[in-house]
């Protein structure tokens, strides 16, 4: 039988990306006393992370930023859209640097206690948790959650696989310095939904790139990577083994209902609806959930889940993935009329949820109306039955 160990006043469960984010700025922000265990296996995942940023803006996670573009570009039927923003950047955070570095950031805090174990059971006795894992039990007055949550079958996932690719020899074309956001021009092979290409130019000679589906089916590495072949191949007459790969990363994101592990803790990340679920961009609403619960413990609240979507804009995703659900092929239309009809920089304020009112009035108005006005209808409909 486990041993019980000391009693923490807060046990945070996960060592991913949002877990070391709520270190980073607990550590700087917190200005009372609490005792706290940051418990999970090391998560070592190479990992890429995008947002955009304010070009004024100085964050604490700057030293992380591996790259920054003011300029991007969408195709699809072979045409091209090309962006250029005023105000904002899109920005790579090096995810894995910032865990490494949260780990060892902890070392010089005695309140931070930190443990390896895995989680096997989280329950809960008169206001108090305990924790159980293969070794011992932990007690805890709260506890916040950021384990990956599961999906609904028959959801659509944003599911991708990308490599990091650098040219072996000085005998190279330079890739473009623009953002491929979204290249809809490549073999559509999932009937359940779309996919594109994504690549990040790092440099003159190294390159992200990845396939990305918006489907209910997970395909095999070898279908990823031969999509990558052939958009190198037919868009830029580059050969993928003239490159070596230092990397690749996956993710399975998805864009429906999600289903936490413990609904009854208080969570964070994708787990507490973190994840825009139109898009999958998470780092800044991760943020905006980290802020929240520091101030929950200030004052000295019970802690629980912030969502920091607003409900109108939750509401439009909502729609928007019925859209895609009920009419797969209409998605790179929907992206590319809003990357026609919107400015750069209201294309970002829709991303990122800032000016939240203008900006999605301005992205319904974008939007193809009839497909939009069947599914509302038919969302509609279900509830009234």
């Amino acid at each position: 039988m486990p041993t019980v160990e000391e009693k923490f006043d807060i046990i945070i469960i996960g060592t991913g990306l949002s877990a070391s984010c709520f270190i980073y700025e607990l550590i700087e922000k917190l200005e009372i006393k609490i005792n706290l265990l940051w418990i999970g296996p090391l998560d070592t995942r190479p990992q890429t992370v995008c947002t955009w940023e304010p070009k004024s803006s100085d964050p604490w996670y700057k030293d992380f930023i591996q790259q920054k573009w003011n300029s991007w570009y969408f195709k699809f039927d072979n045409e091209t859209i090309s962006h250029a923003s005023i105000n904002y950047n899109y920005i790579a955070i090096d995810a894995q640097l910032l865990r490494k570095k949260a780990m060892s950031k902890i070392a010089d805090f005695n309140w931070i206690t930190r443990d390896t174990s895995s989680v096997l059971d989280v329950s809960r006795d008169n206001g108090v948790f305990t924790i159980k894992t293969p070794e011992r039990s932990f007690l805890a007055e709260d506890v916040i959650d950021t384990r990956p949550p599961d999906y609904q079958k028959d959801s659509i996932l944003q599911h991708f696989y990308g490599l990091k690719l650098r040219a072996k020899s000085r005998d190279f074309r330079s890739f473009p310095k623009d953002v491929c956001l979204m290249d809809f021009d490549i073999n559509q092979e999932d009937p359940t939904g779309p996919c594109f290409i994504y690549a990040l130019p790092f440099s003159n000679s190294e390159i992200l790139i990845e396939t990305t589906f918006f489907s209910k089916m997970i395909k095999n590495k070898v279908s990823y990577i031969s999509q990558i072949r052939t958009w190198l191949k037919s868009r830029h007459n580059l050969e993928l083994d003239d490159y070596e790969i230092i990397e690749s990363e996956h993710g399975v994101i998805p864009m429906g209902k999600i289903i936490p592990i413990d609904d009854s803790l208080a969570r964070l990340g994708s787990a507490g609806y973190a994840t825009k679920t139109s898009t999958g961009y998470t780092f800044e609403y991760i943020l905006k959930q980290t802020k929240n619960i520091i101030d929950q413990i200030h004052q000295k609240q019970h802690l629980t889940t912030y969502n920091p979507h607003p409900k109108p804009l939750a509401a439009l995703d909502y729609i928007f993935l019925k859209v895609v659900k009920d009419n797969p092929s209409l998605m790179p239309r929907i992206f590319m009329q809003m990357a026609l009809k919107l400015k750069p920089d209201t294309f970002v304020e829709f991303m990122s949820e800032k000016n939240t009112f203008l900006t999605s009035f301005k992205m319904i108005m974008a939007m193809p109306k009839i497909p939009f006005i069947r599914s509302l209808l038919k969302i509609g409909l279900k509830r009234n039955v």
